[in-house]
Parts: C-alpha cells; structure tokens; sequence
C-alpha cells in the first residue's frame, strides 16, 4: 500500500528479510542538504506460503525538535483491536547522555483526524497508572516512574491509520523518542 518511487530516484528504498531482533535505520542527507523525510517500515506478509513470517512489536523514532516544531509518525493496526503502549519521553533520555526535550506531549489521531487521547504528562493524563507501569514492563521498555513530565499512555485501537503529534508543552528544544509498543494479553 506504499505509494510507488518510480520518478523518485533520489529516495532510498530497500526490501530485506530480517532475524528476530532489534534494528535501527538511521537517516541522513547524501548531499547535505536540509529537510523532513519520511522513513516508512512495512511488514510483508509471506501470503503464498498461508503464513507470516513474523510481527513487528516495537516501532520508535528519536528526533530533535527546535522550537514550534513536531514530529508525526504514524501506525497503522491491522485486523483486530490492538493494545498499544505509546510514548514520547523526554528526560528520561538524559540518563543517556541525550539533550531531550524537556516536556513533551503527544496527541493521538485516527485517519480522520479525530482525537483518541491527548497526553501531557504520563502520570497526570492517566487513570491506570499501574497497568502502565505493567505494559512498560512487559515491553521491555525502560521505566519513566521519576520521568514525570514525558507522555505515555494505553490504548486498544481498531484496525485503522493512526497518527502521533509530539511537540512541546512548554516551548522547549532537544531529543523526544516517540515509541509504538504492541502489548500482548
């Protein structure tokens, strides 16, 4: 369902088979040049063999936003509600020597641009702390119980196209990691 690159011969596109595990893409201009990009991961289904040759769990971006900027990934759910965990930590990243973004919020939007849920500090905006704290876990995540000010909720989502908006709260600039977990029952 990707749109075609066939005119766009100065994208970068690449079809791989990969062994369970983490990977990170990382994105750069081949010219020096300045602007957004998209970087897109679409699982492949293996259809001719009836069987799928794994699940993508965990989808993450760090990104640095100036100030008045947003960073937008978006996700989509397939065949069946899904749990999520989603977050968008800020200084929890600076006990990894990351210049993070102070006070990140998020907000969560369907296709059609609805509000699912708008998050600003992950404990305040939440009312089950404790099957947060759970999923976090579960997901083998890093924890954000002294990390009050980053955003991070559950949420069981249809199938559909969703988009994340980070930004800042309070007009702050730094790294933000925006993180999809899936969460298994």
């Amino acid at each position: 369902g990707a749109f075609p690159l066939e005119q766009d011969t100065a994208s970068a596109a690449t079809l791989l088979t990969l062994d369970p595990g983490a990977y990170t893409v990382q994105v750069d201009s081949a010219d020096d040049g300045v602007g957004d990009v998209l970087v897109e991961v679409y699982e492949i289904s293996e259809t001719s063999s009836g069987g799928n040759n794994g699940t993508i769990v965990n989808v993450s971006a760090r990104v640095t936003l100036g100030l008045n900027e947003m960073v937008t990934p978006g996700f989509v759910v397939n065949d069946a509600p899904t749990k999520l965990l989603i977050r968008a930590v800020g200084p929890r990243l600076g006990d990894f020597g990351v210049d993070y973004l102070p006070n990140p919020r998020m907000t969560i939007f369907d296709g059609s641009q609805n509000v699912v849920r708008a998050i600003d500090d992950w404990r305040d905006d939440n009312l089950e702390l404790s099957d947060l704290v759970t999923a976090t876990a579960s997901a083998g995540a890093f924890p954000l119980e002294q990390d009050t000010a980053s955003a991070a909720t559950l949420v069981t989502l249809l199938p559909g196209a969703y988009t994340v908006q980070v930004d800042s709260a309070d007009e702050g600039v730094g790294d933000v990691l925006v993180e999809v977990y899936e969460i298994s029952e």
